[in-house]
Formats: C-alpha cells, structure tokens, sequence
C-alpha cells in the first residue's frame, strides 16, 4: 500500500481532533485478506519513532469496533476508492447498518 504525499496533506497530524466529538474520516482502507476496515481520521510519518512508516489513528472494524492507532504496512491493504470523506458519526451508523 503506498500513501501518497497528496493524501498525507488532506490528513491532519496526530492528536489534532483529540478532543473532537465527531471528526472527519478522510479515507478508508480494507485488508482484501481478513476483511479488516480501517477509517483513517489523522495521520503521521514516524509518529511511531520509526521515519519511514506512517501511524494513523482512527476506526477499525473487524470482529468489534474500536478507535485505535495503526500502521498499514500489509501488502495485502487497499484504499476503498468509492469512500467519501465523512464525519465518524455516519461511518458508525453505516457499520451498524452493515452497509
């Protein structure tokens, strides 16, 4: 999975939206093996010490639904290009409407 500089700009950097009720989703991404979803709502490189990997923070959606960081290192990740950015709010109702 390459992140591009270009969506790296939309995102904004890591604890921004700490305190926000219902932020913005900019992206989401699937792993096409286990079925994992993960809603990226603020982005950075080397937010885990490490330079060359990008840490997110934002909604994961696999066997339960949590706000967690994540690294999307998986070869196996791709971006959904039909998302449109949205508030955490309407990405929830969607996941409990199963849609």
């Amino acid at each position: 999975m390459k992140i591009t500089k270009e969506m790296m700009k939309k995102l904004p950097p890591l604890y921004n939206h700490e305190y926000e009720k219902d932020p913005m989703v900019w992206y989401k991404f699937l792993n096409t093996s286990d079925g994992m979803q993960y809603y990226v709502v603020e982005g950075e490189k080397g937010g885990d010490g490490n330079k060359k990997k990008y840490l997110f923070f934002g909604l994961v959606h696999w066997s339960r639904v949590a706000l967690a960081f994540f690294t999307l290192s998986d070869a196996a990740i791709k971006r959904d290009p039909n998302f449109k950015p949205c508030r955490l709010s309407v990405v929830r109702k969607r996941i409990e409407k199963g849609t």
